[in-house]
């Protein structure tokens, strides 16, 4: 038997209801509320719960809880969001509670995974038709399920055995067959698969629209007629035909033309490079500077070359020139 701290009845209530482990959790909340005080911000509403001023050991900043209450519906919710962390009641709510003399805690804080009785809960699950909604038989097998899993989260051995056994009924239900959406399953996956071979080519994404449209015609067409049993074979030859990508039966092939959309400029400020981003970037330039300077260095000893082998050219060409020039200078002296 659990030793009450108090006499308050809330604290008997949680050690009907709770474990040993989470009604000393809850024991220590309890004792937590002698150090606070609640003010009231909207009767039956809104209170501030905060450190008492008279407490020896004081924060360095004072901080303030609200705590939002709904009495008829029996509702406390508190800022600092204690209960969805933990699934016990906080300080600051159970000392609204004791502010407002509430005599019992609501059963929806109460969770099942720290009742201490197994057989705390019996739901009375229906027996599920075959014609019956799936939703509803989702529902059913989920809070099956839910209860089962919070029975087998108490021990290690117990959550082996239902880890274990949940891989083996995962893979037996993975080999049921399933009959409604078998058939759907095999048409989405024959028409992905066209849709991702005729959006490589401009001329197949064409022929397939215009198989789509001859498809959903013929669908509606279907509807209207009744079972191919009872259509006529004129009806059926009627039927519209694909041939290389030309809609036959009175109606020419469209012409569509896709464009790019427009490229839109991101609006913000844009993000922050990291250090080994920058570096790149820093190394990047580095060597497209080097191969620039290198490509102008190549460039200038090219020239250089040619400038330097056209000045020999002409040189060669001036002497030869001269030359030429010399015999008929020597004539003309001898003649003189």
């Amino acid at each position: 038997m659990k030793i009450l701290w108090s006499k308050y009845n809330i604290e008997k209530q949680a050690r009907g209801y709770y474990n040993k482990a989470i009604f000393v959790k809850f024991q220590q909340q309890l004792r937590e509320t002698t150090g606070l005080q609640a003010d009231t911000i909207e009767p039956n509403q809104a209170y501030e719960v905060y450190i008492d001023t008279n407490m020896n050991e004081q924060p360095y900043r004072l901080r303030k809880y609200i705590v939002l209450v709904n009495l008829p519906e029996k509702e406390y919710t508190c800022i600092c969001g204690k209960f969805d962390k933990d699934g016990i009641l906080c300080s600051h709510i159970l000392k609204v509670m004791l502010h407002l003399r509430t005599s019992e805690i609501p059963e929806k804080y109460i969770l099942d995974r720290w009742i201490k009785n197994e057989k705390k809960i019996q739901i009375d699950i229906p027996t599920i038709g075959p014609g019956e909604n799936s939703t509803l038989r989702f529902n059913n097998l989920s809070r099956r399920l839910v209860t089962v899993a919070s029975k087998g989260s108490r021990t290690k051995e117990r959550s082996k055995y239902l880890f274990g056994i949940s891989k083996a009924i995962e893979d037996t239900v993975d080999g049921i067959q399933d009959e409604e959406t078998d058939s759907l399953t095999n048409l989405t996956e024959k028409f992905l698969k066209l849709a991702s071979q005729g959006a490589k080519k401009d001329s197949k994404y064409k022929y397939l629209l215009q198989m789509i449209e001859v498809i959903e015609e013929e669908m509606r067409a279907i509807d209207d007629d009744g079972d191919d049993d009872t259509r006529s074979q004129a009806q059926i030859n009627n039927r519209r035909s694909i041939t290389n990508g030309i809609l036959e039966g009175g109606e020419s092939s469209c012409s569509i033309t896709i464009k790019n959309p427009d490229k839109v400029k991101s609006k913000g400020r844009p993000r922050k490079k990291t250090i080994v981003e920058k570096a790149k970037l820093k190394a990047k330039k580095k060597i497209e500077k080097q191969k620039k300077k290198k490509t102008t260095t190549n460039r200038s000893e090219s020239i250089k070359k040619k400038e330097l082998k056209s000045k020999k050219i002409q040189g060669l060409a001036t002497n030869q020139t001269q030359l030429q020039k010399a015999p008929d200078l020597h004539v003309a002296d001898m003649m003189a």
